[in-house]
């Protein structure tokens, strides 16, 4: 199972931030959950060990920003399914949480100048993945995206946009 899971989470890349003051409409919000799982049936839950940030390279300074933000969205991630009446264990937990992140300097938006000549802009992308897997089948119960700009905020306006961007993400988990 978990070399399915793995690779289900490579296809996928990270987000950058989350909401209050912070404008999120940039932030792009999918959800798919399967129709036959009762999702308020599921109380218990465990992070697969696998979850994490995409490294942007192999640099100390890299690997450690990478492992905060990984920190940052486990956290938020419980935070959002506590909130929803889940709780986390480790043993014989009745769904398990996957997720991935990522982001790139290197994206690219194409769009239409005033005199209809295509021009393209470079920015940063992120994007994050949460998949919530039943236990004992393996079965995928919801998953959910995000895409957004990856901006270069501060901190605390960071952790507003990630925050709002899960909370969408587990919208209706209860």
């Amino acid at each position: 199972m978990r070399s399915i899971i793995k690779s289900t989470l490579v296809l996928s890349m990270l987000l950058g931030g989350v909401n209050g003051c912070v404008s999120t409409s940039d932030i792009h919000v999918t959800q798919e959950s399967d129709p036959k799982a009762n999702l308020s049936a599921y109380k218990t839950y465990q992070f697969i060990e696998e979850s994490g940030v995409v490294a942007k390279s192999h640099s100390q300074a890299d690997r450690y920003g990478d492992q905060k933000v990984a920190q940052s969205i486990e956290l938020l991630i419980n935070e959002s399914l506590q909130k929803h009446g889940k709780k986390t264990t480790s043993k014989h937990p009745d769904f398990y949480v996957a997720y991935i992140g990522g982001s790139s300097d290197e994206a690219a938006k194409a769009h239409l100048n005033a005199k209809g000549k295509e021009m393209v802009a470079k920015h940063g992308n992120a994007a994050l993945l949460i998949l919530l897997i039943d236990a004992k089948s393996g079965e995928v119960l919801r998953v959910a995206t995000a895409e957004a700009e990856a901006k270069h905020l501060p901190q605390k306006q960071m952790q507003q946009r990630l925050r709002f961007a899960i909370e969408k993400m587990l919208k209706g988990v209860s």
